[in-house]
């Protein structure tokens, strides 16, 4: 991948990260809402946002490999604690598929969807960001 392929995609990966936090700031997408037991428990009826440390842990990490020189990793990483007991990947694959107890909340898929349209991205570039897309 060429330099100017590089800068686009790490602006893209920190557009894409900068607003997967503003969703959560504004709780301006249409996710299911949490269960009267879930609000009743936790005191409060805001998703993604009980004490703000999803939000903080997520990140912007830029990887090399050998048939792309580069991938940007945005949101949330294995490596990543969120607490003794789970990282930050699967809280995030969590959220975003739901499970058994739990809806599927997809906002990373809803962002990035968003970010794909609202830009103009070069149509390698744009098959390159679906194709490492995990999730």
């Amino acid at each position: 991948m060429n330099k100017k392929g590089k800068t686009l995609l790490r602006e893209l990966g920190r557009k894409y990260l900068d607003t997967v936090k503003e969703h959560i700031d504004k709780r301006d997408l249409s996710l299911p809402a949490l269960s009267p037991a879930t609000i009743e428990r936790k005191g409060h009826d805001r998703i993604l946002d009980d004490t703000g440390k999803f939000k903080r842990k997520l990140k912007l990490v830029a990887l090399t490999n050998r048939s792309h020189d580069i991938k940007i990793g945005a949101g949330a990483f294995e490596d990543v604690a969120y607490d003794t007991e789970k990282n930050m990947y699967d809280l995030a694959r969590w959220i975003e598929n739901g499970t058994k107890n739990q809806p599927a909340r997809p906002i990373f898929r809803i962002t990035l969807k968003e970010i794909m349209e609202k830009n103009h991205i070069p149509k390698g570039l744009r098959k390159f960001v679906k194709s490492t897309w995990r999730f």
